[in-house]
């Protein structure tokens, strides 16, 4: 009887494992393997290292759309990496308008909207601070955080009154 009960919670056990974590991470469950196979064959072919952060933010910051995207399908880099001064990608897109395709392909990927920098700030104070009109509507529309868009010195002084 025991043996069963055991059983039963193991299959229970993993069952919810496995369901929790395909919820917890949308990029798992859009990246086959034949796709992860085909974009690090295809990056590959280009001469570009798809485990290389610092290739990785160097492709996103300057706006090359389709190598991010293989990088990403690829799946050595996590749409959340941070680079050496502690900012993710979406903290990146959010500085510049021109950006706002690749911030909603790190969205696409599951990318964290209410990740922190090394200043605790999340992409949409960074959005709101650099006046990213596009980037911090998106930011919104896709369900960021806009009271934890505080002055850290004045609780009273919003930056969502720039909404």
């Amino acid at each position: 009887m025991k043996q069963k009960q055991l059983a039963v919670l193991i299959f229970v056990f993993l069952f919810l494992g496995v369901r929790c974590e395909a919820q917890n991470d949308g990029r798992k469950e859009k990246i086959s393997e034949k796709s992860r196979a085909a974009a690090q064959k295809e990056l590959t072919t280009r001469g570009i290292d798809y485990t290389s952060i610092d290739r990785y933010f160097t492709e996103l910051e300057n706006n090359h759309l389709e190598e991010v995207e293989l990088i990403l399908q690829a799946g050595a880099i996590h749409p959340d990496a941070k680079n050496w001064s502690g900012d993710a990608g979406l903290h990146i897109t959010a500085e510049k308008p021109e950006l706002i395709q690749i911030m909603q392909l790190l969205l696409d990927f599951s990318s964290d909207i209410e990740i922190g920098n090394k200043y605790e700030q999340t992409p949409l104070h960074i959005a709101a601070d650099r006046k990213n009109h596009p980037g911090r509507r998106k930011l919104v529309n896709n369900g960021a955080n806009r009271s934890s868009c505080f002055s850290r010195n004045d609780e009273k002084k919003s930056i969502p009154a720039l909404f």
